[in-house]
């Protein structure tokens, strides 16, 4: 391994890239490229001269040049050491650092600037919750310098020198799909590695020379220890945690929930599996931690709700995992936790389903036994209604069944409250409360297939009946407006707080309301500045803003006029907007348009604009979590 950067004299200051990934690169876009590496002829190997003569002669995008190098390195095989071949060849390379070393040297030999940096890697040996040291997670990657940008590289994570084939014990089937090239998902696993966007990268890699991190604001070594431990899946799934200032290690009490939102585009596609397990195991112990979790999916956002009873006390690993459903049959790690349970819950029982069955239409067993999900997708309902009604369609040859127990009553079965009927293939199951009863109730789905002779748990769902008649009233009111047309925000505003302080407990409610009545105050602030005719300088600085990044051309938006007719398109764009498609340049320069400016002062010059100011700054702080992370300092800890 290099022991230095091995920065040139004359080469570019480290600096943030103006541009992302995205911008520049995709998979798909340079599919020829990598066709192209993957068929040099061994002949063309035995000079540097000859090899990148044959992999960059007829490219003239200094994107493309490196882009094929990495995919020569990635899938190079190591020559052995034999008297035939030239000493010069670049499959001569051996050693620690390898594919960092051979990347900077053919680059360089083209005239792009590339070093090695070195510092710290959350892959290899790293566990999680591990303090850095250079004995165990020292390492190096790839800076390199295209059309005055820096971006990383790192060939090792690429190749099968990764983690994953160093360690058996954590790969899964499909992460040898990816391996081997089968897996549709294997241009994205090993693409991760090529460009990849500095505020991702510090997630796993911490170079010596704070200057390297390419970030605006620099990431201290204990923020780094405390950064959730992201698999590059994680990442190009495009997930995001719900709790921004979640730590990958975290002390807790009783209780675990961990939140994951799910991008719209993949609704519907990707389902998750977890593992928990004790970090040392204990002789003799027989407690499975997943008789007392839920996973369910609520929207768009995936729950994990662990339990921890009281002899649970210690300390475990949480591992989550992913499926994107119609590419492979196995699953793909997507982030670590290492959890410290402080304190366990007396008397709690374990929930009476089968964990490999789970919660709501996650449940593989549905696809198994050809029983589709109608009515209800989530696997958590709070019980409000004296009655609910599942649908469900079941093969036209089959039997349904239903049963009802109450969690903390030694899985007694409430027989008169369901009732399953069947005709065809449509399947109805109606659960009435039982007299008097308060508390959580599993409604577990059966189906008998043709020729069988027993039921099948199929499917669960766990119903919370533990909200008073004030609760009820109160969610009741908040959906009613949540599903209404014709209301105005302070009307919901007002039902949330309702709702908020009668203590029931949040299924999604709350952010709903916050969306719906951050979309009517956007949709009113616009309609108000379409009558502006000559706005003061402050509301143009806002509206122009706004307009740069939504990536709009300045040129195109220089006279009011122009703002007020983009003004009528963005109203949907806005709502939905997604900041993964700005340049790094579009925000800093709507950035500067607005720095002298805050809160108060857009509200004096008008209310309107105001709201298209906070909307700005909150996609500024998003950007911005790239480089804060929100990571949550851990006081418990020490070095």
């Amino acid at each position: 391994m290099i022991e230095n950067d091995d920065v040139i004299d004359g080469y570019p200051p480290p600096e943030p890239p103006h541009l992302t990934k995205s911008e520049v690169f995709s998979s798909r876009g340079f599919s020829d490229v990598k066709q192209h590496a993957l068929q040099v002829p061994e002949m063309e190997c035995n000079s540097y001269e000859s090899l990148l003569r044959y992999l960059c002669g007829h490219f003239e995008s200094d994107f493309q040049k490196v882009y094929a190098i990495f995919c020569w390195i990635i899938n190079r095989q190591l020559s052995v050491i034999d008297e035939d071949r030239n000493r010069d060849s670049p499959l001569m390379m051996q050693g620690k650092g390898t594919s960092t070393k051979l990347m900077s040297k053919m680059c360089r030999k083209i005239n792009i600037p590339c070093i090695t940096v070195q510092g710290y890697d959350k892959n290899g040996t790293y566990e999680v919750g591990d303090f850095m040291t250079k004995e165990k997670h020292s390492s190096c990657w790839n800076a390199v310098y295209i059309e005055k940008n820096w971006w990383f590289v790192y060939c090792n994570g690429a190749s099968s020198t990764s983690k994953e084939e160093n360690r058996p014990e954590f790969r899964t089937d499909q992460e040898r799909q990816l391996e081997s090239g089968s897996s549709p998902l294997k241009a994205l696993s090993r693409d991760f590695y090529f460009l990849t966007d500095p505020s991702i990268f510090i997630h796993t890699f911490f170079p010596f020379d704070g200057r390297w991190q390419l970030l605006s604001k620099t990431v201290s070594l204990e923020e780094f220890e405390s950064l959730p431990f992201l698999y590059p899946a994680f990442h190009f799934l495009k997930l995001e945690f719900v709790d921004r200032d979640i730590a990958f290690t975290d002390a807790i009490s009783e209780t675990f929930n961990l939140k994951i939102r799910i991008p719209q585009m993949s609704l519907g596609k990707l389902s998750f599996d977890y593992k928990i397990s004790r970090l040392k195991p204990q002789e003799h112990e027989s407690l499975n931690m997943k008789k007392y979790s839920l996973h369910y999916i609520i929207d768009d956002v995936a729950y994990f709700d662990f339990r921890f009873p009281a002899a649970a006390v210690g300390y475990y690993k949480l591992q989550i995992f992913g499926k994107v459903l119609g590419h492979v049959t196995s699953t793909i790690p997507l982030c670590d936790f290492k959890l410290k349970c402080e304190k366990g819950i007396d008397s709690l029982v374990p929930l009476p389903v089968d964990a490999d069955v789970g919660w709501g239409g996650t449940s593989a067993k549905l696809d198994e036994h050809g029983v589709e999900v109608v009515s209800h997708a989530n696997g958590l309902y709070p019980w409000v209604e004296d009655e609910m009604k599942f649908e469900f369609a079941y093969p036209e040859h089959s039997d349904a069944k239903a049963e009802l127990m109450k969690i903390d009553e030694n899985e007694k079965h409430f027989e008169k409250s369901v009732n399953t009927e069947k005709k065809g293939h449509n399947v109805n199951v109606s659960v009435h409360p039982p007299l008097n009863k308060q508390g959580e109730f599993v409604l577990k789905i059966y189906i008998r297939d043709s020729n069988a002779s027993e039921f099948v748990n199929v499917c669960n769902y766990l119903l919370e009946r533990t909200e008073n008649q004030s609760q009820r009233k109160a969610r009741e009111r908040l959906l009613k407006l949540l599903r209404s047309e014709d209301v105005k925000p302070a009307e919901v505003q007002k039902a949330k707080d309702e709702f908020q302080k009668s203590g029931g407990k949040d299924f999604g409610e709350v952010a709903k309301a916050e969306r719906k009545m951050h979309n009517m105050s956007l949709k009113k602030a616009i309609e108000e500045l379409r009558r502006y005719n000559n706005p003061p300088d402050s509301v143009l600085d806002i509206v122009h803003a706004t307009c740069i990044i939504l990536g709009r051309d300045e040129k195109d938006i220089l006279k009011w006029k122009r703002k007020k007719r983009l003004l009528r398109k963005i109203e949907v764009t806005l709502s939905e907007f997604d900041l993964k498609h700005v340049s790094a340049d579009s925000l800093t320069r709507a950035k500067d348009l607005l720095q002298n400016m805050d809160s108060a002062k857009a509200r004096n010059s008008s209310a309107a604009a105001a709201e298209l100011y906070d909307w700005a700054c909150n996609h500024f702080d998003k950007r911005d979590g790239g480089t804060k992370l929100g990571v949550k300092q851990l006081t418990t800890q020490t070095r």
